[in-house]
């Protein structure tokens, strides 16, 4: 089971369900599409965190393993009513959790993608970006990934390199540069 790249297009080998053979399944994206999707998820609203979000992601973590969908309900209303009765002092805690990750996450947002492999991990602005990142956790660096994806590419046009004299007319050194931050 492999992936196989062409310009432009993409084939996944996937097995059939009843059958030992298998199907192609390709995917048509175009440039324009993938500007377009990118755009969506750079714009795309995350919610804000909330104290009740920090509760529940410690409350649910002590569940190991797969877990039903009717044990879930439950505990999540445990969850429910163990916060609903607790103390304004207790959910403080929680609250400046949740503001502290939102804070992490609104920073983090507007800092480029590290490339791998390119820089140090001993610098100190590295250090600051992973801290932020372990902060936010996973599913959050996901959700910025897109954003962040936008300032790189933000950054590589206001590069003065491409700003500089070149064989090339102005229109092409534009579509370079378009072709050049967008096709990934």
């Amino acid at each position: 089971m492999g992936q196989y790249c062409l310009p432009r297009l993409v084939f996944y080998h996937l097995p059939l369900c009843c059958a030992t053979q298998e199907r192609t399944r390709t995917s048509h994206e175009t440039p324009a599409l993938k500007r377009a999707r990118v755009e969506e998820a750079s714009t795309r609203r995350v919610r804000a965190l909330s104290g009740w979000n920090i509760f529940q992601r410690t409350h649910m973590s002590s569940l190991e393993g797969q877990v039903s969908p009717e044990r879930w309900k439950q505990e999540i209303r445990k969850a429910r009513d163990e916060w609903a009765n607790m103390a304004n002092d207790d959910k403080e805690t929680f609250k400046l959790q949740a503001a502290y990750e939102q804070h992490a996450r609104e920073q983090l947002a507007f800092t480029p993608l590290v490339p791998k492999g390119r820089c140090s991990d001993d610098s100190e602005q590295i250090t600051n970006i992973k801290t932020l990142e372990t902060t936010v956790g996973r599913s959050g660096c996901k959700k910025l990934s897109a954003r962040r994806l936008v300032v790189n590419n933000q950054l590589r046009q206001a590069h003065p390199v491409w700003h500089s004299p070149t064989q090339l007319g102005d229109s092409a050194l534009n579509q370079l540069v378009t072709c050049y931050c967008f096709d990934f």
